[in-house]
């Protein structure tokens, strides 16, 4: 073989040549069928030679391609494990190869790059893997048998090879008799005489070395046969494996007594005479006929016992009837005799059997609230002579644990017994909610006056609404119900359908026209519900009733959160406006009639210390829609208000005074908001004098209540008036944490590094907007823009705009190509068009007021929360490897 450049210069010549005839000619590794040579060896781990049942072991597979040069393509390895054990462990698929399992077989397929394109395992590697498996517990496999495994492996180029392990199994002689119950149904009323009935399995689990004679199978738990008759004794469904005679006995009067054997499989009669119903145990004693060994089987026979529930306990003769659901436990002994007569009792295996109480019970809901606009939620109060919203809220639940055929819902009470305060209320408006499987509703009324209704019936067959408006009472205009009643039905006297836990509910509204003194607490307004529950066939019903009460309040008018405010800044500065704002909540339990806001003090501005002597009005707002009002200013040419909508700007800067009038009143619970904008007269004093007092703005709250009692507050603030530059103060600070990292090394993840920047308006001027610009050349130059930008907005401002430069960074930023939007998020990203963010080398961020006004307040550190804590802006880099 020549050199290497030799051999280079020869293709190359090959490849020139080629092409002046069109085409290239490239040599071929391809491997071709055969050209490959499999080699697979199978072995069990640790030269383990036996196994006994629940042991388990490994089989180790080893695989080659022993070619010097061509690999083994698409090599695949398959292992059809023996039916005799169970897999435990498979080899777990990689990059490098396949692994599936199918039932007992593991196939590994490796899917090694080998070149051109083609996979499977290189010439000259070697692999292995291990497949665990157990033999069973309960096993049938004779002892001292040679179970072969054999393994395979295939190429698309080679021969196919194999290999086999063998181990032997060791059974020690282990007695394991195995049984199963079932019992169906497996609940039943009581009183109701149903029939039920047992299967009882049993089957030969003993090792192939046991010499087991015969399989007795008992039923005989005493609680059982206390509330349960047997009614059919057998048959036999299936016979054990290599069994064909059987000896019944039972236990009646105290003893066993036991049939001849016989090979019938029954139903049988009571051994040596007796009614079933005496019997309180069986016993089914399997074996053959010919006293041959019964061998192992996975399979169970089966034999059949009928049970009837009593309607009596045995034992006392006291009636079946529980108050709640009984559980009855019933169990099934398995035994094997082998030949030297010795017995082995298995495991016991048991079912329950639930008695369900006969008779119906229903258990009622009341819930009873103020509630203003009749969504069915608490809001407001009740309160005397003001005809307060209320909600009854009711519920029945068919707590039987059986279905049954109707639920009934009666508000009021009709027990005398119970307090009722239902003419007080005026019910306006209603709704209903079907119980489970319900199928029809029957609504009764009885008005108050004038003649009754008829009754208003709902379908809901097929079942599919939940809940349903009353939309009319049916009573004579003014009149209201005094009475209501809601029926729900469903199914027949045979198959009542109202299931075990459905709850039917009457939701009622109206207003609380009547309250009184009595209605005071600890009285409240008082109501009883009704609830009636009826079995299927009608001869069983369950009333059940309960109550509830309201607190009732005198009228009481109140106001809270009276406050006057500046948005958090203390200062005025001649040329800058400054935000008051009005704050006042009605909290007390009347509306707030005749409400007027006096700013400042009096109604008469000319009366006091006025401020607006030092400040103008820019405008008068109010913030809450609800109720309406109308804003007035104080024009001192005419000493009167006249209406802010139609004054001139001229007559609201020499305004002197505002008023706010409510139109309507305001309603329990409502805050009611209000701005007054202003700003320094001008001419103002420059420089300004050292004992320039301080501006005090306060403003009077007036309002009715309960009749015409006068409610009468005063909030105030006070700024301080600042004489300063026609210019704003900001402070800017760059921190880089961690502060030390290491040189970028290849292989390793570059170390990220947060830049955070903090910007503070010093004040005392509040700002439209601030920012900063970054384009630290020798800072850029050492390291890559990563993103991950965070913002922590100064107080005041709520959006953000980021803007970025790459080439261009020496130009003023606003002629930067790459300019951002404006953003209310508080991780923003890079404008779009800067396809790698390595290439950013400069950045401009820019708070400011989505209204362009003056709000952004001083402030003296940055917020400690969020993403970007104790800074302003943060965002990431990497160091580069070279500058």
């Amino acid at each position: 073989m020549g050199s290497p450049s030799l051999t280079k210069s020869f293709w190359c010549f090959i490849a020139i040549f080629s092409l002046a005839l069109g085409y290239v000619v490239l040599p071929t590794t391809s491997a071709q069928a055969n050209d490959a040579t499999l080699a697979i060896e199978k072995s069990v781990v640790g030269n383990q030679d036996t196994v006994e049942p629940g042991e388990a072991f490994s089989y180790l597979i080893k695989v080659s391609c022993l070619s010097l040069q061509d690999p083994c393509l698409d090599m695949t390895v398959t292992d059809a494990i023996p039916s005799q054990f169970l897999i435990t462990a498979a080899p777990q698929p990689t990059s490098t190869r396949d692994v599936t399992v199918s039932g007992n077989t593991v196939t590994v397929s490796y899917k090694e790059d080998v070149g051109n394109s083609q996979v499977g395992l290189p010439a000259g590697a070697e692999r292995d893997f291990q497949i665990g498996v157990q033999l069973p517990t309960d096993t049938g496999v004779p002892d001292k048998t040679f179970i072969d495994n054999t393994a395979q492996v295939t190429a698309s180029n080679a021969e196919t090879k194999t290999s086999t392990a063998d181990i032997r199994t060791e059974i020690p002689a282990v007695i394991s008799p195995k049984t199963s119950k079932s019992w169906q149904p497996q609940s039943a009323i009581a009183q109701s005489n149903a029939d039920t009935t047992v299967t009882l399995g049993i089957r030969n689990a003993s090792s192939s070395t046991a010499e087991v004679e015969k399989l007795v199978l008992t039923d005989d738990t005493p609680a059982t046969f206390e509330k349960f008759n047997l009614t059919s004794l057998g048959p036999i469904t299936k016979w054990p494996a290599g069994t064909d005679t059987v000896v019944v006995g039972v236990f009646i009067s105290g003893a066993w007594q036991e049939s001849p054997p016989t090979t019938d499989s029954g139903p049988f009669s009571v051994p040596g005479g007796g009614a079933l119903s005496d019997v309180t145990g069986v016993r089914f004693t399997f074996s053959a006929a010919d006293g041959s060994r019964l061998p192992y089987s996975a399979e169970e026979g089966a034999v059949q016992i009928d049970l009837q529930l009593r309607a009596k306990n045995r034992s006392t003769d006291t009636p079946i009837e529980p108050t709640s659901s009984e559980t009855v436990r019933n169990c099934a002994t398995p035994a094997a005799v082998d030949t030297g007569d010795q017995t082995t009792t298995g495991t016991q295996k048991c079912k329950k059997f639930t008695i369900i109480p006969s008779t119906v019970k229903v258990a009622p809901t009341k819930d009873i609230f103020p509630d203003q606009n009749g969504d069915y939620t608490q809001d407001g109060g009740i309160v005397i002579g003001q005809d307060s919203g209320v909600s009854m809220k009711m519920t029945a639940k068919n707590e039987s644990a059986f279905a049954v055929g109707t639920l009934q819902i009666v508000e009021p009470s009709q027990d005398p017994d119970y307090p009722s305060d239902f003419d007080k209320i005026d019910v306006e408006s209603g709704r209903f909610t079907w119980p489970a499987q319900a199928t029809s509703a029957i609504l009764a009324v009885e008005c108050r006056s004038g003649s009754n209704p008829s009754d208003q019936t709902f379908s809901n067959n097929p079942f599919s609404a939940k809940t349903q408006d009353i939309t009319d009472f049916g009573c004579a205009n003014g009149v209201y119900p005094s009475k209501i009643s809601i029926t729900f039905a469903g199914g027949t006297a045979t198959n009542p359908l109202i299931e075990s836990g459905a709850t039917a509910g009457l939701d009622l509204h109206g207003i609380a026209a009547r309250v009184d003194a009595d209605n005071l607490p600890p009285n409240g307004l008082r109501n009883c519900v009704d609830a009636t529950e009826i079995s299927g066939d009608g001869s069983s019903t369950s009333t059940a009733r309960v109550c509830d009460s309201a607190e009732v309040e005198n009228p009481n008018g109140g106001t809270g959160n009276v406050t006057k405010g500046t948005k958090g800044v203390n200062t005025i500065v001649p040329g800058q406006d400054l935000d008051y704002t009005i704050r006042f909540k009605n909290t007390g339990n009347i509306p707030l009639t005749d409400v007027v806001v006096f700013d400042p003090l009096d109604t008469d501005p000319a009366s006091v210390d006025n401020p607006f002597d030092a400040v103008e009005l820019v405008r008068a707002r109010t913030i809450t829609s609800n109720p309406k009002s109308t804003l007035f200013i104080y024009d001192p040419d005419v000493s009167a208000y006249i209406d802010y909508a139609t004054a001139s700007n001229a007559e609201k800067v020499r305004s002197t005074g505002v008023k706010i009038q409510l139109d309507d009143p305001l309603p329990v619970g409502v805050t009611f908001r209000a701005e007054i904008t202003v700003k320094l007269r001008q001419p103002f004093p420059n420089p300004l004098p050292t004992d320039w007092p301080d501006i005090k703005n306060c403003f009077t709250l007036q309002a009715k209540a309960n009749g015409g009692d006068l409610l009468d507050k005063q909030r105030c603030r006070t700024v301080i008036v600042v004489d300063v530059p026609n210019a704003a103060i900001a402070t800017l600070g760059k921190n880089i944490e961690p502060a030390n990292i290491l040189r970028p090394t290849p292989g390793l993840l570059d170390q990220k590094v947060t830049v955070k920047h903090t910007l503070l308006n010093d004040g005392p001027l509040y700002l439209s907007k601030i920012g900063f610009t970054d384009t630290d050349t020798d800072f850029f130059d050492a390291v890559n823009f990563v993103g991950n930008i965070h913002v922590n907005k100064p107080p005041g401002a709520n959006r953000v705009k980021v803007d970025v430069c790459t080439t261009d960074c020496q130009a003023p930023a606003d002629n930067w190509t790459y300019q951002g939007k404006p953003t209310n998020s508080t991780s923003p990203s890079i404008p779009s068009g800067v396809n790698n963010p390595a290439d950013v080398n400069g950045i401009r961020v820019t708070f400011s007021v989505n209204n362009d006004k003056d709000e952004i307040l001083p402030d003296d550190a940055p917020p400690t929360g969020g993403k970007c804590p104790n800074a302003n802006v943060c965002f990431d880099v990497t160091a580069r490897e070279t500058l």
